[in-house]
């Protein structure tokens, strides 16, 4: 995929191309990341070991026995990405990174569509720029994440509604929308919107519409029928329902489940955050060309404004917050859900700024053909190679949580040890530590253990918290961790606690 003509290069395009490597490729082949990520990747990893018509989702024999925390779609997708790479920390990043490549080509094919002529050629550029500045989106893609292709599905389906052919376009709104809510859930629904959005901003005619809303509701309701045909889904889709949506709406589940209770003003603050950077660049863009303008420095006519750009300006704010606005009156208030409205928002900005963006001196640089060329790949290529050689040099190492990743792994070398010279099993966890999911989740998604709420007799180790009162009647092991005193059953005997 060609961003540039072969004497032009466009300076922001190559900007994003290097932040998205500087970000993404360098923990790549490392151990760790969020922690959805590790359950969803652990859930795919043990589904990829089942007969290959499996479709039972599973964390581990104690935790999540039955996995309905959400939809399946991705969850099954993964599955054979491990079938096909194996079981290493970097599979489950490559599955994102993958998710990644294909929606950077959706953006630039819809923009190469939708905002044609040769003055927004190199536009695209300030909108990927402006996208890999907000910090959610390649965050995202640096986990295996619900969200990615969940914005990718729902781009597709907005993507579908603006086409041409309204028979086409009512298909591919439906059949995406469809994809995109047995992958997130609820959150998928907003491109239904578009018809009526488009109408709205008078982009399409509204019987075009109506069209388009009728096509998708039949192939909705041709999915939704087939979905419920096929058990494995239909089950799926119904655990889910209980146990996630309806006990959230009901008030049976908190609204965030991991670390100090969130408000509504704290997800606002959080969406202002994210979209800070790429306002702050285009304020001081627009500044740069007014003192520039106010100079004679610029070449710039009244019909420089383009009420094309405005028109789908416009539009695509509409459509972000259609995708944000009913986050922020949900129950369920994770930032990470607003990833796939980023997207359009970064357009709107782009469209509505564009004008002014274009006409700036650094918009694009020009250079002779073999001089452009070859200094142009070989930054490329040093850029990606640069990062490919650093996460080489870091392979299999942490990444995040490096003392807590330090001392499981010293944990589970214990505990192999002492199964070896004894009968005991497993590893066990105190109470206090049942709420810090991040030791179940390291522990199934790199050494496949299955930890168990309750100590008895029977397990080789428990887990206190450092420093916290000692296990009467258990034995205290001379292991130095930081985050956990290690104690072992009264039925093992002395000699195999030595290390």
């Amino acid at each position: 995929m060609r961003f540039t003509k072969p004497s032009t290069l466009s300076i922001p395009a190559l900007l994003a191309w290097a932040i998205g490597c500087i970000i993404l490729i360098p923990p790549l082949l490392g151990r760790g990341g969020f922690i959805d990520g590790l359950l969803y990747a652990s859930i795919s990893r043990n589904l990829s070991q089942l007969p290959w018509h499996s479709t039972e989702l599973i964390f581990s024999d104690t935790l999540y026995p039955e996995f309905a925390e959400q939809p399946p779609l991705m969850l099954w997708m993964g599955s054979w990405w491990f079938r096909c790479l194996g079981d290493h920390a970097w599979t489950e990043k490559s599955f994102a990174l993958l998710i990644g490549v294909f929606t950077l080509i959706a953006f630039y094919y819809f923009w190469k569509m939708h905002i044609s002529g040769p003055q927004n050629r190199y536009g695209w550029g300030w909108w990927m720029l402006l996208w890999s500045l907000v910090p959610g989106p390649l965050w995202g893609l640096g986990h295996f994440m619900l969200e990615n292709p969940l914005a990718l599905f729902t781009f597709l389906a907005v993507w579908s509604a603006m086409g041409a052919n309204r028979r086409l376009a009512g298909v591919g709104l439906g059949l995406f929308t469809g994809l995109a809510f047995i992958t997130k859930g609820p959150p998928a629904l907003f491109p239904l919107a578009v018809p009526l959005l488009l109408g709205i901003c008078r982009l399409r005619a509204s019987s075009d519409m109506l069209r388009v809303t009728a096509w998708s509701s039949v192939v909705l309701f041709a999915l939704a029928w087939m979905g419920w045909s096929w058990s494995p889904l239909r089950n799926a889709m119904l655990a889910y329902w209980q146990r996630q949506v309806h006990a959230v709406f009901s008030g049976q589940r908190p609204s965030y489940e991991v670390g100090s209770e969130r408000t509504r003003i704290d997800l606002v603050w959080t969406f202002v955050q994210e979209l800070t950077i790429p306002v702050l660049l285009l304020l001081v863009c627009y500044l740069i060309f007014r003192w520039l303008k106010n100079r004679n420095r610029l070449k710039w006519a009244d019909e420089s404004d383009d009420p094309h750009l405005r028109s789908y300006a416009l539009f695509f704010m509409l459509v972000a917050l259609s995708a944000t606005a009913p986050l922020f009156v949900s129950p369920k208030l994770h930032p990470h859900y607003l990833i796939p409205s980023y997207p359009w928002w970064t357009l709107a900005m782009t469209c509505a700024t564009l004008p002014i963006l274009r006409a700036l001196p650094f918009n694009t640089y020009r250079w002779g053909h073999l001089k452009q060329d070859f200094l142009l790949s070989a930054a490329v290529s040093v850029c990606v190679l640069g990062c490919l050689g650093y996460a080489w040099s870091k392979r299999d190492q942490p990444v995040r949580d490096f003392t807590l990743q330090s001392d499981l792994k010293q944990l589970v070398l214990t505990l192999k040890q002492m199964e070896a010279n004894g009968p005991c099993r497993g590893v066990a966890l105190s109470h206090e530590l049942h709420g810090q999911y991040a030791i179940w989740l390291y522990m199934q998604r790199y050494y496949r253990l299955s930890l168990f709420p309750d100590y008895t007799t029977q397990h080789c180790l428990i887990l206190k918290e450092k420093g916290s009162p000692a296990l009467e009647g258990f034995n205290r092991l001379p292991i130095d961790l930081r985050h956990f005193d290690v104690y072992s059953s009264p039925s093992v005997r002395p000699e195999n606690n030595r290390q």
